[in-house]
């Protein structure tokens, strides 16, 4: 019974595979390119950076190397350089996170974790994070098991992108040549995120367009980065509503709580007071009428 038990745990640990297609890729450098860390997965899959990082550069140094480039906030870069393999006939640069398997009779423990880079059917950056994590003691099992994730991410023109600018005790925006495109006004700037950027003055937040324009009047006490998402939560101190990518406050700030509006989630959860309503893309559906949702 000990021989069987073992050769199932062994073949347990070789569970992890990713199935995942990709489309025929000619040479890496047709990855190389800027793209956007749209919420925040590039920070998932390289891991230890943060989500407010909001552009990522690849570079492929040769069919063995990955520089991978951080844009900041602050407009300071960070790089790093990952090791992995090309395979050229499934179209594919692969990097090995984390490859280990400890198998005993008594105790087995599995951490794996994978990266496959190439081409979707579209021609975009194709990212396909893969693993395994499990372990076992005597026939106890734990961990969260196999899991895959495909994403897919369009290049963005060099051209388009501006970095904060600091002059004195005010910041601005310039372009990749450093030329200022938005004069420094500002008391603080993030990134711009497409077409919008969020600025402080006078310790309250506002969003601008990519001439400088507002979009909404310096009054929110905080706006979350869009992270390429069509809406986001905006507060006025301990209140909170959602702004669309063109400025318009379409749920008013006057709740304790709203759920954040995606793509995905076409209607979400407004709060106040302890009672429960439902807000979508085009404002208020439901009042906090209800007790529970």
């Amino acid at each position: 019974l000990l021989p069987i038990l073992f050769c199932l745990l062994v073949l347990f640990s070789c569970r992890t595979s990713s199935k995942h297609a990709f489309a025929p890729l000619h040479s890496l450098q047709a990855l190389d390119g800027i793209y956007r860390n749209d919420s925040g997965f590039f920070s998932q899959v390289f891991g230890g950076w943060s989500k407010n990082n909001s552009y990522v550069i690849f570079d492929f140094e040769n069919d063995e190397t990955l520089n991978v480039t951080l844009l900041t906030d602050s407009g300071a870069t960070k790089m790093k350089a990952y090791k992995g393999k090309y395979n050229q006939k499934k179209n594919y640069f692969e990097i090995t996170f984390s490859n280990k398997r400890l198998i005993t009779l008594f105790y087995n423990r599995v951490e794996i974790k994978k990266l496959r880079i190439g081409l979707d059917e579209n021609e975009k950056l194709q990212l396909n994070l893969f693993g395994d994590e499990w372990g076992s003691l005597l026939l106890l099992f734990g961990g969260i098991g196999p899991y895959s994730s495909v994403r897919s991410m369009t290049k963005v023109e060099k051209d388009s992108i501006l970095f904060p600018l600091q002059m004195g005790d005010k910041y601005g925006y310039r372009n990749i040549d450093n030329e200022v495109i938005i004069k420094p006004e500002y008391d603080l700037v993030l990134m711009f995120d497409g077409s919008i950027a969020c600025v402080q003055k006078d310790n309250k937040w506002a969003l601008i367009d990519r001439e400088g324009k507002p979009l909404t009047s310096f009054k929110y006490s905080y706006i979350e980065p869009f992270r390429g998402k069509l809406f986001t939560q905006v507060y006025v101190r301990d209140k909170m509503g959602i702004v669309d990518r063109r400025g318009a406050e379409i749920v008013p700030v006057a709740y304790d709580k709203v759920e954040p509006l995606s793509e995905e989630y076409e209607v979400s959860v407004s709060s106040l007071d302890g009672k429960y309503g439902f807000v979508n893309s085009s404002g208020v559906l439901y009042p906090p009428v209800f007790d529970a949702v």
